[in-house]
């Protein structure tokens, strides 16, 4: 169940934390507008890749393509569950009592469980935040990440989004050591949970010596959930927040905003491609 007082409660450090990481990705980026190409899903289409080159077509593209269509379904999905909030203190002691309570309770739990997988899960998601990071660490956007590169989940989420973060935006880096878990992933994955009294049980711990948790409370469940609750909240708000300031910047310019291709021209320079934001489509495409 979402409750408005542990959303209210943690907001303020959730949304600083993702602040700061967008402000750091977009000072730092190696080429202009790199940071726009997150939010309007920069990839590279490898199967149609030899088809568009024999054509002369570039097979860098920008838009939803597979993967944007997946993370529209998971925003779908995330935000009819996150409108259903509630205030703790409409709740009475009656109504905590009762067996439809307790019922609905631990059903909410199931559902939020799902949604925590996913997050966690998600390509289009570890791919749009490890690029996040890679920005503001000083390094060009990375096309390839939808091409295979998002495989060992503990390794790309642990090494290479969280631990890079220690030293640029360690409220970040805390924030993720926080409601992380991989046997808590793992457990949902697999179905090896259950619920005793108001305790999830992780069925998953002899799996490996690094799982340490026999159980989760529903009231630890609730801070880590409400955390995961905000960091999509903000995330998707950062990505809004850039597009839109984009979408301004390029109002007027005839030929668009100029963005880097992972490629080098007859010269031996990086290739630049132009990107204008259509009105009447409601998108970004080439000029």
């Amino acid at each position: 169940m979402i409750y408005s007082e542990t959303l209210f409660k943690y907001d303020k450090n959730v949304k600083n934390a993702f602040e700061k990481l967008q402000k750091m990705a977009e000072q730092n980026q190696r080429n202009k507008n790199d940071i726009l190409l997150i939010c309007i899903n920069g990839w590279r289409n490898i199967q149609l890749e030899d088809s568009l080159r024999a054509k002369k077509l570039s097979p860098f593209m920008i838009g939803s393509g597979v993967f944007g269509h997946c993370y529209f379904s998971i925003y779908d999905f995330y935000d009819a569950y996150r409108r259903n909030v509630r205030s703790k203190s409409e709740i009475t002691d009656e109504e905590r009592d009762s067996e439809e309570f307790k019922r609905n309770e631990k059903l909410s739990i199931d559902l939020e469980l799902m949604i925590y997988l996913k997050f966690w899960e998600s390509d289009i998601i570890l791919s749009k935040l490890l690029n996040l990071v890679n920005l503001a660490l000083g390094k060009s956007y990375d096309w390839e990440l939808l091409n295979g590169k998002i495989e060992h989940r503990r390794i790309i989420i642990k090494d290479y989004v969280q631990a890079p973060l220690k030293g640029i935006c360690p409220e970040l880096y805390d924030l993720i050591e926080e409601v992380y878990s991989n046997q808590i992933r793992n457990a949902i994955a697999h179905s090896k949970y259950y619920h005793v009294g108001r305790n999830i049980i992780l069925g998953n711990k002899p799996d490996s010596k690094h799982y340490k948790l026999s159980n989760i409370t529903y009231d630890e469940w609730e801070v880590r959930f409400h955390k995961v609750l905000l960091m999509f909240n903000h995330f998707i708000n950062a990505q809004n927040e850039i597009n839109e300031r984009y979408i301004e910047k390029v109002r007027g310019k005839h030929f668009g905003l100029p963005i880097t291709i992972p490629e080098k021209d007859k010269l031996g320079l990086d290739k630049i491609f132009w990107i204008k934001y259509f009105e009447v489509r409601g998108r970004w495409d080439y000029k």
